[in-house]
């Protein structure tokens, strides 16, 4: 009976705890992504034919831009698709998520389709304002999907001095023309308040001559369909006190340093003998720089309009400023309108001393738990025998560690030691492997530097289909270090050398800078100084991405290098300059 009444307790007991079992097994990470967007009327951004949508699977954002016939607040979706990616490959995740609209702008919201569309159903919502969409998979991913309507209002007329000033938020513009014209019959060429497809009433355009001797006002109906009341002014630009009106400006504001060019389309005459020069300040000071900026560049074209361009330097990063231009005639100073710009800010270089590490199994990462900024060649080489980028602590720059990399035979392949910005993606084979290069980065630094000790060993594993200049067997191996900004993030497969980009030519590259050749020898032992300058393509286009590469074999991918060849980094970090290289 004794026995009996003990297996009773027993058997209550187990089922008490297999009751209070918690289901602790995590749900595999599937990233929810937008593969298509498209909408009524759509443009590219200059409001020509070419649809253009950018999908930046980084910042979950889409843009679109439309032509100036749709109705935001009622916009027509014509196509959706959506994705579901896992992260770890092993998942075979065959169903698409779920898309759920900002229901505030949705008028049907419970009949918006939940898998993606095409444009077999009408499916219409407001997007006056960014709109989001949350993807939903075994998470909740939100994307924001923004779209500007492009509205190409111009006014041209005869004698023409400058472009006219249009402001569409109160409906006013004014031109000016040169002192002989007539005000009271002025040929009008062009007059699109309303946008390409809008229209004006009465239309100056049909009439021979018109009559702007005083304010006229106009009745725009704009290609979407709104009434607008819009009034014109044209004046004389009889007094040269009407520089601003003549001054079409730009600045390209860096984190130290604004590049400043102006074209001057009257008086070109009076300008030469008149001294021109910069005058700037803080947007919150009240009195402007003493040190006014001497005109670096001054060309007058054929056609009579006057060229100029300043630097302004010694600015500082993440401010507020404001410019002018102004000129002396004899006695009299004349002052143009101010001009506000704001400088870049200054990104620094994440984890550039490596002091952050943490390990994951047998592969070791660069960066805090958690965060991706930096990866390595350890995902792939660890599959087969030990991460071969790690953190020491001695030889060390500064701080307490540093990343050393070392190229090793790993069983049946060579492998070269790497570290890079961004993500690894996936093993091909023992090949190679998909690498996702760039991190998100918005700033415009001019050099990159930071200290390195390197240690080549004789070229002992051979690759195929080698670059002419690559190092023959029984050579020094060579190391190699690149930086780059990209207007969008990088995909390679090391087994197939064209998915690299160009880096002299490639659209996608805006400034590239690599490791002087004389840098890259035997550092016998001690740390050495290294400055990398960007070398820019293009001085008016910003990045998105940022691509540091480092490694301790130049030619890895060819699976061609040193055994043993060992290089360290630490301390590395951007500088600012104010003058930058360009190509």
């Amino acid at each position: 009976m004794r026995v009996i009444y003990r297996f009773f307790i027993l058997a209550l007991t187990l089922l008490f705890v297999a009751c209070n079992i918690n289901n602790d097994v995590p749900f595999p990470i599937v990233l929810g992504q937008i593969t298509e967007f498209e909408v009524e009327g759509e443009c590219s951004a200059d409001g020509g034919n070419i649809n253009y949508s950018k999908i930046d699977n980084e910042s979950r954002t889409v843009t679109l831009y439309v032509n100036d016939t749709v109705d935001l607040t009622n916009l027509r979706i014509v196509r959706v698709g959506i994705a579901g990616i896992p992260l770890n490959t092993d998942i075979n995740y065959l169903e698409n998520p779920i898309i759920l609209p900002d229901e505030t702008t949705c008028g049907e919201y419970e009949n918006f389709p939940r898998h993606g569309f095409s444009d077999s159903i009408d499916v219409r919502m407001d997007f006056t304002r960014p709109v989001k969409f949350t993807l939903r998979t075994y998470q909740d991913y939100i994307w924001t999907v923004t779209i500007h309507r492009v509205v190409k209002r111009q006014i041209q007329v005869e004698n023409q001095v400058g472009e006219a000033i249009i402001d569409p938020i109160l409906c006013n513009a004014i031109v000016y023309v040169a002192p002989n014209q007539s005000l009271k019959r002025l040929k009008v060429h062009k007059f699109t308040l309303g946008g390409e497809h809008g229209r004006v009433s009465p239309d100056p355009t049909e009439e021979e001559a018109s009559n702007f001797y005083d304010v006229r006002q106009f009745e725009v109906r704009t290609g979407w369909g709104d009434l607008q009341a819009w009034n014109v002014a044209v004046h004389k630009a009889d007094s040269i006190t009407n520089l601003e009106s003549a001054v079409k400006s730009t600045v390209n504001a860096w984190s130290n340093f604004a590049l400043i060019e102006a074209s001057l389309s009257m008086a070109s005459d009076r300008f030469k003998k008149t001294s021109l020069r910069i005058e700037w300040k803080k947007a919150d000071d009240s009195d402007w720089d003493e040190n006014s900026h001497v005109i670096e560049y001054y060309e007058l074209t054929e056609s009579g309009t006057d060229n100029i361009k300043a630097t302004l330097k010694g600015l500082e990063p993440n401010t507020t400023y404001e410019y002018r231009l102004c000129y002396e005639d004899g006695d009299e100073e004349f002052i143009g309108s101010s001009i506000t710009f704001t400088t870049e800010e200054q990104i620094p270089l994440y984890n550039g001393g490596f002091e952050n590490w943490w390990v994951n199994g047998n592969v070791s990462y660069p960066n805090e738990q958690g965060f991706s900024y930096w990866d390595t060649s350890n995902p792939g080489s660890a599959s087969f025998g030990g991460s071969n980028t790690v953190e020491t602590i001695n030889p060390v720059h500064g701080g307490g560690k540093a990343a050393k990399l070392e190229s090793k035979y790993i069983v049946i392949k060579f492998a070269a030691a790497s570290l890079y910005t961004g993500t690894f993606g996936q093993l091909i084979g023992t090949n190679g492997a998909k690498l996702n290069w760039g991190v998100p980065f918005t700033s415009r630094p001019t050099a990159l530097k930071g200290y390195m000790q390197y240690a080549p060993k004789v070229i002992n594993r051979v690759g195929k289909n080698l670059p002419a200049d690559a190092p023959v067997e029984g050579e020094l191996d060579q190391c190699t270090m690149y930086c780059a900004l990209l207007s969008e993030a990088l995909v390679v497969d090391n087994t197939n050398m064209n998915t690299f980009p160009d880096w002299e030519n490639d659209p996608r590259v805006i400034a590239y800078g690599t490791l002087p050749a004389e840098q890259n020898v035997d550092s016998k032992g001690k740390w050495k100084r290294v400055n990398i300058p960007f070398v820019y393509r293009n001085l008016d286009k910003k990045p998105t991405h940022l691509l540091v590469v480092f490694s301790a074999s130049k030619y890895g991918d060819y699976f061609h290098g040193g055994e043993g060849s060992t290089l360290y980094v630490d301390d590395f970090s951007f500088e600012y300059g104010d003058s930058p290289l360009v190509r």
